[in-house]
């Protein structure tokens, strides 16, 4: 039996929080322990529990930041050794086999893990800064150099993902591992023929935010319903003030009002699945495509933007069409492709279908994700990895030194 550290960077309900759920599940399953690090309590921390995993707090934060000005990099920089500080006392505590840092913008978890000679994995879900615009406070190629040399080994959601990183991997590379994606176990309710009175319904699921494509979605819309089409589009997920308010504009100004709900967060959307004759996924860059993959499992077709894990699910599977990122004329295209073609929207639902089912498991996960971690060894450094430098030699024993000491009083 093992026992697993993972750091995660959020308490909020997330892509890649359910996909560390998902992890836990499997990983305890199997017999081994886990412990999930997050800077705060939250909505996942009961989740995290369920699965099986002790949740545990330490003060770190982020060491990258949405905002652009430089006193906010500053900011993150300056708290960055803390984190570090408080993640190495936490591991000389618990004494875990592995840390697994959880996301791109968890920083803290490496160096500690290095700092107390132990195993890290490095599991990456995003892109960091082509998806979620993320500034890194030592800037991205820095950034994503110590991914590569502070990890005995690095995991990654899609060939997409592993593909950008794979410049700053040493050896073999990033490995590949595919979500569960373990939504509801009911049976997806069978896809309707529409009739031609009844209008096509678009669903759309992700948090309100630029990168997710909702404005492209709303003015296909609107060229859909010109071109004679009766359409509406369900826009499920959580608000994020500006761009929803701007969101709403659009849809006003466009006379949608009537044919665009904004349905906010939801816990399951599994209802919005069956009920929509085509699921749009318009991110400029997703790293995986979970809603692509829950769409699948639905057996819905979907249209989804050329690029990251979407062009990758879709190629794989056949179960939708896809377009080029940003281009809405060409989306409207997509979406009147399948709605003029009953057989065809039928074929690309049960294609994506049979292939998410059988490619998503979680058994399929776990193996992946363990297999990089199997492939570890029992020492805590790799014999090629780089030794460190003079002054990280220092710090480390220094570290050490204080977390023997704080022990010691306690």
């Amino acid at each position: 039996m093992s026992r697993f550290l993972f750091v995660g960077h959020s308490p909020r309900v997330g892509g890649a929080e359910l996909a560390l759920e998902e992890l836990v599940r499997g990983i305890v399953a199997e017999g081994h322990e886990c412990v999930v690090a997050l800077p705060a309590m939250g909505p996942m921390t009961e989740r995290y529990r369920r699965a099986g995993a002790r949740v545990v707090t330490a003060r770190f934060t982020s060491w990258a930041t949405l905002r652009r000005s430089i006193a906010a990099r500053a900011a993150r920089a300056a708290l960055l050794p803390i984190g570090i500080a408080h993640l190495a006392w936490l591991i000389h505590q618990l004494s875990p086999d592995v840390i697994v840092s959880n996301t791109v913008v968890t920083g803290a978890g490496a160096p500690a893990a290095w700092l107390t000679r132990r195993r890290h994995v490095w599991f990456l879900h995003e892109f960091g800064d082509l998806d979620h615009g993320y500034r890194f406070v030592l800037g991205a190629p820095l950034s994503f150099g110590l991914i590569g040399r502070l990890s005995h080994a690095v995991v990654c959601c899609s060939h997409a993902v592993a593909d950008r990183f794979a410049p700053y991997v040493r050896g073999v590379g990033p490995a590949v591992a595919y979500y569960a994606v373990e939504g509801s176990t009911a049976s997806p309710s069978a896809p309707r023929r529409r009739s031609p009175e009844e209008p096509v319904r678009l669903v759309l699921v992700g948090t309100l935010s630029p990168g997710k494509g909702q404005l492209d979605a709303i003015r296909a819309l609107a060229r859909l319903r010109q071109h004679g089409l009766a359409a509406t589009l369900d826009l499920v997920g959580p608000d994020t003030p500006p761009h929803g308010t701007a969101l709403r504009s659009e849809v006003r100004q466009l006379g949608l009002l009537e044919a665009v709900r904004f349905v906010g967060p939801v816990e399951d959307p599994t209802p919005w699945y069956d009920g929509a004759d085509v699921v749009l996924v318009c991110s400029r860059n997703e790293a995986f495509g979970r809603v692509t993959v829950e769409a699948m499992k639905r057996e819905r077709p979907v249209v989804g933007a050329a690029s990251g894990g979407t062009l990758e699910l879709i190629a794989a599977s056949g179960g939708g069409l896809v377009y080029p990122a940003g281009d809405v004329a060409a989306l409207v295209e997509a979406v009147e492709t399948v709605v003029d073609d009953a057989d065809q929207a039928l074929a690309l639902g049960s294609d994506g279908r049979s292939w998410a089912t059988a490619r998503c498991t979680r058994e399929r996960y776990v193996k992946a994700f363990m297999a990089a971690v199997e492939d570890l060894g029992p020492g805590p450094e790799r014999a090629h990895r780089p030794s460190p430098p003079n002054t990280l030699r220092r710090v480390r024993t220094r570290m050490r030194a204080s977390n023997d000491r704080l022990c010691r009083r306690r």
